[in-house]
């Protein structure tokens, strides 16, 4: 168990130590879960996942909704309007 104390700051901000991101591969702009367990917190590293199966890998970025490939496969095959590539980013996990 690796522990440290950090100060919380005016603007609510805790500051994690690199051996503690590095651990947990945790870089900038990454989403972080809190959980409250009685008197204590978890922060855990919060992956973006296909909002349909649930996948973390070969995802697609669409208006803030991310979709594995298969799941997008399968929205295309039931749809007769032409999506624009424009409108899909691959995402990065």
């Amino acid at each position: 168990m690796v522990s440290f104390i950090a100060r919380v700051e005016k603007e609510g901000r805790v500051f994690l130590p690199v051996q503690v991101r590095e651990q947990i591969n945790i870089r900038s702009r990454d989403l972080l879960k809190f959980c409250r367990v009685g008197e204590y917190i978890i922060v855990e590293k919060k992956y973006q996942t296909c909002i349909f199966c649930g996948q973390r890998h070969d995802l697609v970025e669409f208006r803030s909704k991310y979709l594995c490939r298969g799941c997008r496969s399968g929205l295309l095959g039931m749809v007769s309007v032409p999506v624009r590539k424009a409108h899909l980013q691959v995402a990065h996990p």
